[in-house]
């Protein structure tokens, strides 16, 4: 018996409204969002007073620094999520799951990972709301509601931990974050490369996998979802698919814009945004840190 089947385990449902080690998740995740955010802002960064990046950050608004900050516990997220059995899960090393992506629901450590992931929501949207854009708060609190019905109808678990492996873009979107806030100019070198390979990799895991994310749901995951939960859970899990596309497909729609005006010559004059930012300036390119 391999690592991944004791991991896993065999699907066995329990009565609890929601399963334990989902709860469990949460709780770690809470923890830990605000035990790496506070380890970094009065522990670590303290330690280098000198850097561009704590210069920077000590000159922003206490709304934009937050956010800044935020990228921190933002890659312990991702770090657990691509590191762990949500990744095996998406590469298909479950067999529950790829034979029953709606009804197959395990609810040891995977539900722990949507636990996890949902936690990160909580904790993420409490720190910030009051700076978050429209899009961001629909996305924190649609993905947070989503896991959850996840958790308490032991359904949609293939499909949630699907999308937990598209994090993987999440770590790069935050050393954008990270060389923005320490001054490196926005037409550089290290932030065209950053760019790129950001842009690269939130296609290939965010935006490829879309039309298989919509072919499953159309042609059998609402046809089985209605069957185990009722039309009205599997319409609502229609309308969690549609706000995941919709989001995914506009940030993309946005990074494509910019990439085009870029190569075309198109976008005006560069700015540093690094200066921009200890300015106090809206950067809403930044503010994308949100999609994760």
């Amino acid at each position: 018996m391999s690592f991944f089947t004791l991991a896993v385990g065999s699907g066995e449902m329990s009565d609890a409204f929601i399963p334990p080690h989902f709860l469990m998740g949460v709780g770690a995740s809470i923890v830990t969002y605000y035990a790496t955010y506070f380890t970094v802002d009065k522990l670590i960064l303290p330690q280098f007073k000198s850097s561009a990046f704590y210069q920077n950050l000590e000159k922003l608004t206490p709304g934009k620094r937050t956010a800044i900050l935020t990228i921190f516990p933002s890659t312990v997220h991702a770090a657990v999520h691509c590191f762990g059995l949500p990744t095996l899960i998406a590469l298909g090393y479950s067999e529950g799951h790829n034979l029953h992506k709606i009804a197959f629901y395990d609810e040891v450590w995977p539900a722990f990972y949507q636990g996890f992931f949902a936690g990160y929501m909580i904790a993420d949207y409490t720190r910030t709301y009051e700076d978050l854009e429209p899009a961001y708060v629909v996305h924190h609190v649609a993905s947070c509601a989503a896991w959850i019905l996840s958790g308490i109808l032991r359904s949609m678990q293939w499909q949630t931990t699907l999308l937990q492996f598209c994090e993987f873009s999440t770590f790069f979107l935050n050393l954008r974050q990270f060389f923005l806030t320490s001054g490196y100019p926005s037409d550089g070198t290290t932030m065209t490369v950053t760019n790129l390979v950001f842009f690269f990799t939130f296609t290939a895991v965010r935006v490829v996998p879309l039309p298989m994310i919509l072919r499953e749901w159309v042609t059998s995951g609402f046809r089985d979802m209605r069957a185990k939960d009722g039309l009205a859970m599997a319409t609502v899990g229609t309308m969690f698919t549609m706000i995941h596309t919709g989001l995914q497909t506009a940030w993309f729609g946005m990074m494509l814009k910019k990439l085009i005006q870029v190569v075309t010559g198109s976008d005006g004059k560069h700015k540093n945004k690094g200066e921009e930012k200890a300015n106090g300036e809206t950067n809403g390119e930044a503010s994308t840190k949100k999609e994760d």
